[in-house]
């Protein structure tokens, strides 16, 4: 009877032990997930803010968004290369897009219009369609004499924009 009893604490130990490991293993997986999503939201959010000036130069010039695909695939680096060195964040690159799909050092750039029509997007998915507001909100507006004529979004490559079934429907 005292060796049941033993194996039983034992068992119960490790039953606690188990337990505890398995809820440290998943506290500390959220919050290594949610601080990687603070910095990818961080580093779009800087990426943003200096090619939305660079389009809206670019709308201002052509008065519409028309070609703007062609140039954030292949103008906007060379317009990032030569911006002066002051206008550069402290601690980041100077910004070399790399890969056919014009991506922007692991970050998708989707340019959408006023109208919420997607007219760019590096990874080409969703280029034609209408872009839910609730997505819009966490864009960069681009502004041209005060007026928002765009929006950029700033994601990771590998973020999946989720276009809800009745929209995509829709626009089929």
């Amino acid at each position: 009877m005292p060796k049941s009893l033993i194996f039983r604490l034992m068992g119960a130990f490790l039953l606690v032990i188990a337990v505890g490991g398995a809820v440290m293993f998943w506290m500390i997986s959220e919050a290594t997930q949610g601080a990687f999503r603070i910095y990818t939201t961080r580093s779009g959010q800087v990426w943003a803010e200096r090619i939305t000036p660079l389009l809206a130069d670019y709308y201002q010039t052509n008065g519409s968004w028309a070609g703007a695909a062609e140039f954030i695939s292949a103008g906007l680096e060379a317009k990032l290369a030569s911006a002066p060195a002051s206008s550069h964040t402290p601690g980041q690159g100077a910004g070399k897009l790399t890969g056919g799909g014009g991506n922007l050092s692991g970050q998708r750039l989707i340019l959408v219009d006023q109208n919420r029509i997607a007219l760019s997007d590096t990874t080409g998915e969703l280029v034609g369609k209408t872009i839910p507001l609730n997505l819009l909100a966490a864009g960069t507006p681009i502004t041209v004499n005060s007026e928002v004529v765009g929006t950029l979004l700033v994601a990771s490559l590998d973020f999946a924009i989720r276009i809800p079934p009745q929209v995509s429907l829709l626009q089929r």
